[in-house]
């Protein structure tokens, strides 16, 4: 499956190939964000997180990494939050950091700016902690064939009312066989897993 939204021509998108390509990371996924909130800010504590960063990243070799050294935009004017943007190489795929995100985290938890470990944050933090990360298509179709289960069992009245379902789930399954197949011999968006998961059960109830 193809994870990459392509918009060949596009400055924003040719900055961003060629960014990767040079880099490794740094283009198109968001990067992973280090925070510091230091219990007393000031000069010794911007030296202390310039310090800490440096075996996060080290964790994760070949990332790029802009401080506020580099950017002084990336601390607060009262010193009171310092960030981090590291961007670790990308891997192919629908989950860029994979492999860079837990080494990430594992270092910031041993690091020490003004009494506080780094917080990691950042996108892909974020889906994964909210709940949004990425989870099987199936698992997500689960609770709308409840759904759509208890509403024909409320038209039906019996358990014919089963039969869509099991049509929905054998012409649904069988269709990503199909799938996997045809990503043997050309890319497939991923974005056709989930008209599939849709398409199916309606078509099935129709």
């Amino acid at each position: 499956m193809s994870y990459e939204l392509a918009l060949p021509g596009q400055p924003a998108y040719e900055a961003n190939q060629r960014i990767t390509a040079v880099t490794g990371g740094g283009g198109a996924p968001d990067p992973v964000v280090l925070v510091a909130r230091p219990a007393a800010p000031g000069d010794g504590a911007r030296a202390a997180f310039e310090h800490q960063v440096a075996p996060v990243t080290a964790a994760v070799p070949g990332s790029g990494v802009l401080t506020p050294a580099g950017a002084r935009e990336l601390a607060s004017p009262d010193g009171r939050v310092l960030v981090a943007l590291v961007y670790p190489r990308v891997l192919p795929g629908p989950e860029p950091y994979a492999a860079a995100l837990p080494a990430i985290e594992a270092a910031a938890s041993h690091t020490d700016v003004g009494g506080r470990p780094l917080a990691v944050t950042g996108t892909t933090v974020l889906e994964e902690t909210s709940g949004g990360g990425r989870r099987s298509v199936l698992l997500k179709v689960v609770p709308g064939a409840a759904g759509v289960l208890l509403v024909l069992l409320a038209m039906f009245g019996s358990l014919l009312a089963a039969v869509p379902l099991i049509v929905a789930a054998v012409s649904i399954l069988a269709t990503f066989l199909c799938l996997l197949c045809l990503t043997a011999v050309t890319d497939v968006s991923f974005v056709v897993q989930y008209l599939v998961a849709l398409i199916g059960p309606g078509v099935a109830i129709n």
